[in-house]
């Protein structure tokens, strides 16, 4: 593939894209893009230009929905006060590899890292300055999740104690230690170059494969804006979360060129490598059957299948790390109310 070459990765991506939507009316194929949120291929000459006049429409409405996210941004770090905050995903992504770019990026919610002992406090401050209010889903999974949800105002805000119950266990505040730094024009701070690749290569590699795109990409723009291999790698051992780092790139190699992040390993070795190979059979093997799945499909089978969180466990660098994934997801279970269908779908992340 040419992108091994020039590393041109996101020309190979929207190639691949555009092999795949070939044939598909242009409404079909700007839905099916759209609801992967690959906007940015809106400017893909290999598309018809029916398909691309579709996508920058969405796209301009996506830039001016995100400039209201960028507002309660700003909002909620005001009424946070003294308390710390660092922005996650998409929400940091906005200001850095789209910040020339931003009806490319569609964002659900607002991510923030804040520290484990004042996310009550946090929480305290953004329902009573901002009007939000904690979903039910979130009050009942106090204790058992690493995240809090509050929605309200048009938007949905997502507090984290660490960077997820599925991978990274050693990511809290203190471990991460983000440093300061502006975004959006505010007082902040942020993770480094290095934190913040490992945690999205494990955020894609969390949810179904490779089940919306736009994560493929947030990978990529990081990638070009330059990162330190060895410290990528440094950081995802030092959090427990070499495996899915491993598992995710081998993955992004098969779909967009062998030669992405080539200070990354291809395994670990002993039986973490083989638990790499395990899962990429038991949970990725779609991507050899049918290079990229449809978003709609891949949405009504949500619950078909082998849980994603088995995921987790094959990931999991440490057995302890394993052992707390089932201890969660059980008490989760416990408490999830025999009628409650989960979270909506645009509110629904570390959970699944």
């Amino acid at each position: 593939m040419p992108a091994t070459v020039t590393g041109g990765y996101r020309e190979a991506l929207h190639l691949r894209v555009a092999e795949r939507v070939g044939g598909m009316s242009e409404e079909t194929a700007a839905r099916w893009i759209g609801g992967h949120g690959l906007l940015s291929m809106a400017r893909c000459e290999a598309l018809p230009g029916g398909v691309r006049r579709r996508l920058a429409d969405r796209a301009r409405r996506t830039a001016a929905y995100n400039l209201l996210l960028i507002s309660r941004f700003q909002e909620a770090i005001v009424a946070l006060g003294d308390l710390p905050a660092c922005p996650l995903k998409g929400i940091q992504l906005l200001d850095t590899v789209y910040r020339e770019d931003p009806g490319s990026r569609v964002l659900a919610d607002v991510d923030l890292l804040v520290p484990a002992e004042r996310i009550d406090q946090a929480v305290e401050r953004l329902e009573a300055a901002l009007g939000l209010e904690e979903t039910p889903l979130s009050r009942r999974l106090q204790g058992i999740s690493s995240e809090r949800i509050l929605a309200g105002r048009g938007f949905a805000l997502e507090l984290h104690d660490r960077l997820g119950f599925a991978y990274g266990w050693a990511s809290t505040w203190e471990d991460l230690a983000p440093a300061p730094a502006q975004v959006h024009d505010r007082a902040v701070h942020s993770l480094s170059r290095e934190a913040t690749l490992v945690h999205l290569v494990a955020h894609l590699v969390k949810h179904r494969p490779l089940s919306r795109l736009a994560w493929v990409e947030d990978v990529l723009r990081s990638s070009e804006a330059g990162v330190d291999e060895a410290g990528v790698v440094e950081v995802a051992r030092r959090i427990g979360a070499l495996r899915p780092l491993i598992a995710g790139v081998r993955v992004l190699r098969r779909l967009v060129g062998e030669g992405l992040l080539p200070g990354i390993p291809e395994t670990v070795g002993g039986l973490g490598g083989k638990l790499v190979a395990a899962n990429e059979r038991l949970l990725w093997s779609e991507l050899a059957r049918r290079p990229l799945p449809d978003p709609v499909a891949l949405s009504a089978r949500r619950q078909a299948g082998p849980p994603p969180f088995l995921s987790g466990l094959l990931l999991a660098d440490r057995p302890s790390h394993a052992l707390r994934i089932v201890r969660i997801k059980a008490l989760a279970a416990l408490r999830r109310a025999p009628e409650d269908p989960g979270p909506p779908r645009d509110l629904e992340r570390d959970l699944r």
